[in-house]
């Protein structure tokens, strides 16, 4: 048995940023999704598409928002090993600074940062200040750190009971990521030795083997432990 997954590829998004990469198909209308290629980086083992497949899809995690983000973070440092301080980081930083992350504040903040605050603020930016007035820029953002931990920590169960439903062994995450990754790698070759400019199709995810299929290739691997 194995989850299909529908893909698509593109040598030009038009999306504004005029990424070339893969994206979710369930994701092409998002703009704030960003095309991904194979490409890993230097801390990570595997590439962004794979964090969405693996890490979001597939743990039920829609990709963008700061709770599904930190909660998809803590499953990547599970498989990978990466550490997850600096994106953490990053996250309050971006809140502190924009207001923004994903969904309303009234629902997002702890509710002990908002005790006492008059609602509705004008804006997030606006409401973010009123708290940092109240605690100090540096005891809110440790604050919010230790949120983004509880976050974080306290949405595992719920992914990876989301991944089992899909009949995935979690004790193969890591192992499907790397295979993953291996036929991501590909299949992007192809597309790109062949100048092709968009490319539907598929991902196979088992947990013995996985596959991507398009209309001019098809690539295969065995998941090893």
């Amino acid at each position: 048995m194995a989850v299909i997954i529908d893909i698509l590829y593109c040598a030009e998004w038009d999306d504004g940023f005029g990424a070339r990469g893969w994206k979710l198909e369930s994701t092409i209308a998002d703009s704030r999704v960003i095309a991904s290629t194979a490409f890993t980086g230097e801390i990570s083992e595997t590439s962004v598409f794979v964090h969405d497949i693996v890490d979001h899809y597939l743990c039920g995690l829609k990709i963008g928002g700061h709770r599904n983000e930190v909660i998809a973070v803590f499953l990547h440092a599970l498989r990978s090993g990466v550490p997850i301080d600096s994106s953490i980081a990053l996250m309050v930083e971006d809140l502190i600074t924009t207001g923004e992350c994903g969904e309303e504040l009234e629902t997002f903040l702890p509710d002990h940062m908002l005790h006492g605050t008059k609602l509705p603020a004008t804006d997030s930016i606006s409401l973010m200040e009123k708290i940092a007035s109240r605690y100090g820029k540096q005891e809110t953002y440790h604050q919010l750190i230790e949120h983004y931990y509880r976050i974080g920590a306290e949405g595992i169960p719920d992914a990876l009971s989301a991944w089992s439903a899909h009949g995935l062994d979690n004790a193969r995450r890591s192992a499907i990521g790397r295979c993953l990754q291996k036929l991501i790698r590909d299949a992007d070759s192809h597309v790109q030795d062949k100048g092709i400019s968009m490319a539907r199709g598929q991902i196979r995810v088992g947990n013995t083997k996985c596959r991507i299929m398009t209309r001019t290739g098809e690539w295969h691997r065995p998941v090893i432990t």
